[in-house]
């Protein structure tokens, strides 16, 4: 900056005004986008069209999600499981953990059992691992001997679970057994599909905002996160909507309401692998 600074004192003094300017404004624009950035934490809406879309579910698919409490799967892949089916596509969902943190097991799998039910998921491919919540860790190897074992028997074409980046520990280690998994197995042809729920500053904008676009957060977009789109027409939404409000235990509580409420947005965010 110093020598730019330099340069512009040796300019004629009709050159020098408009030199400054230019600067001026340069730096209160990248100093808008930085406060921004660091207030927010995601991309203004605007730029959503930078990421690339994928299409429904062929009618081919058989999909496998894994969803570390009840409530996860409706708030990463609502959308994307609803237009699935409809298409034809076969969806499993396998509710990892109880989601007893607050001694609500049987009211929290009568809901995920009802949230489903609007997207369309059959209940006899809705799974209950039945692991304890916030424990998952202490539980990791019969979790990855469970998935392992339903993913060779259902023999999905596409998984979709949490990513690793999730700051949830329960959502973190479902990313992590999953990506272990594919890893492991060469075998398995599978397109594997992740999903964030908890993030620092994220999602935004928080509440109901269903004609809002959902945006990675900034400090995850790089080369080792593919993100791409899923775009919900308005039936999907207010589906996605409606599966949400099956969830009144959480919908009680602050933080949770501000999640599933801000999962309604115009797209879904998926992670390719």
């Amino acid at each position: 900056m110093k020598k730019i600074f330099k340069r512009i004192k040796k300019l004629p003094t009709k050159y020098k005004i408009p030199a400054y300017t230019a600067i001026a404004i340069g730096v209160l624009y990248f100093g808008s986008f930085g406060i921004y950035f660091k207030y927010y934490g995601t991309l203004p809406d605007a730029l959503s069209n930078l990421l690339t879309e994928i299409p429904t579910a062929s009618k081919d698919e058989r999909i496998l999600i894994f969803s570390p409490h009840p409530d996860d799967e409706t708030i990463g892949a609502a959308g994307y499981t609803k237009k699935a089916i409809e298409n034809g596509a076969v969806v499993k969902i396998v509710c990892v953990t109880d989601g007893n943190k607050h001694n609500l097991k049987e009211l929290r799998y009568q809901e995920i059992q009802k949230a489903t039910k609007v997207l369309g998921v059959s209940e006899k491919n809705l799974i209950f691992y039945d692991f304890p919540d916030t424990k998952l860790k202490d539980n990791a190897q019969r979790f990855k001997e469970l998935a392992k074992k339903d993913i060779y028997d259902f023999k999905p074409t596409i998984i979709i679970s949490t990513i690793t980046a999730d700051i949830n520990k329960d959502h973190k280690e479902t990313g992590e057994i999953i990506d272990d998994l594919i890893r492991e197995n060469k075998d398995l042809k599978i397109t594997q599909l992740g999903f964030l729920v908890h993030y620092p500053k994220w999602p935004r904008p928080e509440g109901l905002y269903p004609h809002r676009n959902l945006l990675p957060p900034v400090k995850l977009m790089r080369p080792e996160y593919n993100w791409v789109k899923f775009p919900l027409d308005e039936a999907t939404i207010d589906t996605k909507e409606e599966a949400v409000l099956q969830y009144k235990s959480q919908l009680k509580l602050i933080l949770p309401r501000i999640l599933l409420q801000s999962s309604v947005k115009k797209n879904e965010l998926f992670v390719v692998k």
